[in-house]
């Protein structure tokens, strides 16, 4: 039911502001993701095809006709409707209204949804390539992850493109909890950092590569909204946009490194001359990004490659600075081995004092980015833009 389509990579230079999961250069000789797999990046005379090639995506989405038959993917032979704020949209035969609009690109945007007369929130990617690659790495986790993928989500596909359900209640991206710097205390860092760590580890163990984190391609989970459920530490994040993920199971064939868009944050720093794992950078320019408010500077000082920001006043500084040295230093350990040293390490520091100064900050937090306070939000937005200058 793939509508065919050009050769073009969906790329855009609209994500010059993202961070990137995924970086490379032509001098980068070999990456390792999961423990077992190694890639090489040489540049060749040949010409490689790009792993997002939306006429790559659709061979390989034909390939494979069982997914088709999920109970969770529904073809809609019709245009899509009409997107707009304040404008209704049918899913499951209930009208939504459109609240709030955050592009993740050029081709790629999420909304945020609420029933008629309901403030529960809930989110919808809409891309504008009918081809449905985020249900395609969703159907690939689910299947080689098993138990471990947690997926509340329908895909919808329509002629002129695509919308991904998420049925997840009240969610927030990591984007919307950044404009309250402020409450992003020690314990919320460790706690995010920790939950993308176990998450990125997940992916690499079935094989598949994100290629793009950034804050609005997450969403805050369970343990964001229940302060006082400890046992949920490890379901803060959920990982909402796939666009730009690789599946290295499937994709050696056209696996060229120097495509990837997603080095703008590192691009001139010669960190990635010389790493032989890059994947991880994602991740520590998120941290980064959470403890300094600005994107990953490093430099090399003989011997490691440590951050340009002063480390030592931080709270918690000793284990930051050894998670920056680690991520940043890997060389030829497998990303999965560091990611779970990584995760373990970040792991140990939940006590009870620390969880306690993590639930007084949730607490905080929940108040700021509750449905009621979102909606009252918008609702102020839209009153004062309707004030005659």
């Amino acid at each position: 039911p793939i509508i065919e389509d050009s050769c073009e990579a969906t790329h855009s230079s609209g994500f010059s502001g993202s961070s990137a999961s995924v970086a490379s250069t032509s001098s980068i000789k070999c990456l390792q993701i999961p423990e077992k797999l190694e890639l090489t990046s040489e540049t060749t005379d040949s010409p490689t095809q790009s792993p997002w090639c939306s006429q790559y995506h659709r061979q390989l989405l034909k390939s494979q006709p069982e997914l088709s038959t999920s109970a969770e993917f529904f073809v809609e032979d019709r245009p899509m409707p009409n997107l707009e704020i304040e404008k209704e949209i049918e899913l499951d035969n209930e009208d939504y209204c459109i609240k709030q609009e955050y592009p993740l690109c050029e081709d790629h945007k999420l909304l945020w949804v609420t029933p008629r007369n309901s403030a529960e929130l809930t989110i919808i990617k809409v891309s504008s390539q009918p081809v449905p690659w985020d249900f395609y790495i969703n159907f690939k986790l689910k299947e080689r992850l098993n138990k471990e993928c947690d997926n509340l989500c329908r895909w919808y596909q329509y002629q002129d493109g695509c919308i991904v359900w998420h049925q997840y209640i009240n969610c927030f991206t990591l984007q919307d909890l950044l404009q309250y710097s402020d409450f992003m205390t020690h314990e919320m860092t460790v706690l995010i950092i920790y939950n993308l760590l176990t998450m990125v580890e997940k992916l690499h163990k079935a094989e598949i590569v994100h290629g793009d984190l950034s804050p609005r391609s997450l969403i805050l989970r369970n343990r964001i909204h229940d302060p006082y459920d400890c046992n949920k530490n490890n379901q803060a994040l959920k990982i909402v946009d796939f666009s730009y993920s690789v599946d290295l199971r499937a994709q050696l064939d056209v696996f060229n490194l120097s495509g990837f868009q997603t080095v703008q944050i590192l691009e001139g720093q010669k960190i990635l001359a010389n790493c032989s794992s890059p994947y991880l950078f994602g991740i520590a320019d998120l941290a980064h990004l959470l403890l300094f408010k600005e994107h990953l500077q490093v430099f090399w000082d003989g011997s490691l490659w440590k951050l340009s920001q002063n480390i030592s006043e931080l709270k918690g500084g000793e284990l930051w600075n050894k998670f920056f040295v680690q991520i940043l230093n890997a060389r030829d350990e497998s990303t999965m081995s560091v990611l779970r040293e990584l995760a373990a390490e970040m792991n140990r520091v939940f006590d009870t004092t620390f969880q306690s100064h993590l639930n007084k900050a949730l607490w905080k937090v929940g108040k700021l980015i509750s449905p009621g306070a979102f909606l009252f939000q918008q609702d102020m937005q839209s009153s004062f833009s309707q004030i005659p200058a």
